[in-house]
Formats: structure tokens, C-alpha cells, sequence
């Protein structure tokens, strides 16, 4: 049954029903109509579920693009991480191995200067023995 025929079958029972408590038929009839034209508004006709349809489904095809669009986006944003931080680590390593070549020169050059003292502090050492033991004896 369809729906309109549905809504005049309801619409024919409630006047009766009106009728059969004493309701003028002038009074039935505004009623009536107005109950059917609020009921109507509110009801979903095939062109207003067809049009629902036809927007979901739009929707749904725009979405689905907007999602392929943002995966394209994400892969291209994460190669580019990817090779900017290649770059970044690369160029760290270089920086390191001048640190560390600098760190090594620099133990180097204090351990020259460590055998310099250390030579002195024993010649001076030495002497200073050799003149002790030449005045003590």
C-alpha cells in the first residue's frame, strides 16, 4: 500500500471518529486537512529519498577523493622526511668525524706537551739529585 494511500485511509478514520463524537463537519474537515498537510511535510517523498541518495552518494565519491588526495599528500610529505633527515644524518656524520679528528689532534698535541713536561720535571729532578748528593758528600 502506498504511502498516500495510506494517509487517506488514516485521515478517512479519524474523521469518523470525529464525527461519531459530535464534531461538526466543518470543523472535521479543517482539522483533517491540516492534520494530512502536517503529516504530509513531514513525510519523505521518493524524489526527496531519491535526491538524499544521489547527495550521500556524492558525498561518498568526494570523500573517497579527498582520502586519496591526503594518502598521495602523507606519502610524498613522508619521502621528503625521509630523504631531508639522509641529508641531515649525512651531513652529522661529516660534522662528527671533524670533532673527532679535532678531539684527536687535540689528545695528541697534550700528549706531546705532557712528555715535554715530564722530560723537564726529570732533567730538573736529575739535577737537582746530582747536586744534592755533590754537596751532601
Amino acid at each position: 500500500m502506498s504511502q498516500s494511500n495510506m494517509l487517506v485511509q488514516t485521515a478517512f478514520k479519524f474523521a469518523s471518529r470525529l464525527k461519531d463524537a459530535g464534531m461538526p463537519d466543518t470543523q472535521i474537515e479543517a482539522l483533517t486537512e491540516g492534520l494530512a498537510d502536517m503529516l504530509d511535510s513531514n513525510i519523505a517523498s521518493k524524489q526527496d529519498i531519491a535526491d538524499v541518495r544521489r547527495d550521500i552518494a556524492e558525498l561518498r565519491a568526494e570523500s573517497k577523493r579527498d582520502i586519496a588526495e591526503l594518502r598521495a599528500e602523507s606519502k610524498r610529505g613522508t619521502e621528503e622526511l625521509r630523504a631531508e633527515s639522509k641529508r641531515d644524518i649525512a651531513e652529522l656524520r661529516v660534522e662528527l668525524k671533524h670533532d673527532i679528528a679535532n678531539v684527536q689532534r687535540d689528545i695528541a698535541d697534550m700528549g706531546k706537551n705532557l712528555t715535554l713536561r715530564l722530560g723537564t720535571t726529570i732533567v730538573v729532578t736529575a739535577g737537582l739529585l746530582a747536586t744534592l748528593i755533590k754537596f751532601f758528600n
